[in-house]
């Protein structure tokens, strides 16, 4: 799916027209018939930082598949994400997870179904691939001080599912 995009510039300029490339694939076919079968739609959002304009994209993507996002460098791929997230609210359009507003789910509600893993977060321990993915457990963890051996088979889930298990002992950091 092709969406046109206009292009993050700086401030006071006319923003500039590209195209983000939004590709969808299934290779595994997870999320046919799973327990984990959620829909994200992202419908015409547009965002504006005060020097910079993103809008208006659209994309849906289902459990299991793989999306790409392709664009130069400051075209908004990583706002598109910000938003698909609801680590930001659009200034106009949507976001929905199995059509309810991503917006109108309360934080710790939303941190248990979205997870985002940048590929920029500073890291102040030099975390294992394992125990970065392990991270991803802490909206689920509640009250209890530890993980569970329920949260140890989701971590091995998630590291079998993105074949990460021969790094799962390597630092993040390597």
């Amino acid at each position: 799916m092709d969406s046109d995009v206009d292009g993050l510039t700086p401030g006071g300029k006319q923003p500039r027209k590209s195209r983000m490339h939004l590709a969808a694939a299934n290779p595994c076919g997870f999320g046919q018939g799973s327990v984990v079968d959620a829909r994200v739609v992202v419908d015409s959002v547009t965002f504006r930082y005060p020097q910079f304009e993103l809008g208006p994209a659209s994309f849906e993507a289902r459990a299991g598949e793989l999306i790409a996002i392709i664009g130069p460098n400051g075209s908004g791929k990583s706002t598109l994400l910000e938003l698909a997230s609801g680590h930001l609210a659009p200034v106009s359009g949507k976001v929905t997870l199995d059509d309810q507003n991503l917006h109108t789910i309360p934080a710790p509600a939303r941190a248990r179904v979205v997870g985002l893993a940048r590929q920029d977060t500073p890291l102040l321990f030099s975390f294992t691939v394992r125990e970065f993915i392990r991270q991803g457990r802490h909206p689920h963890v509640g009250r209890r001080l530890f993980e569970s051996g329920e949260d140890e088979r989701w971590v091995d889930w998630a590291t079998t599912e993105t074949a990460l298990q021969p790094l799962s002992s390597r630092r993040v950091t390597e």
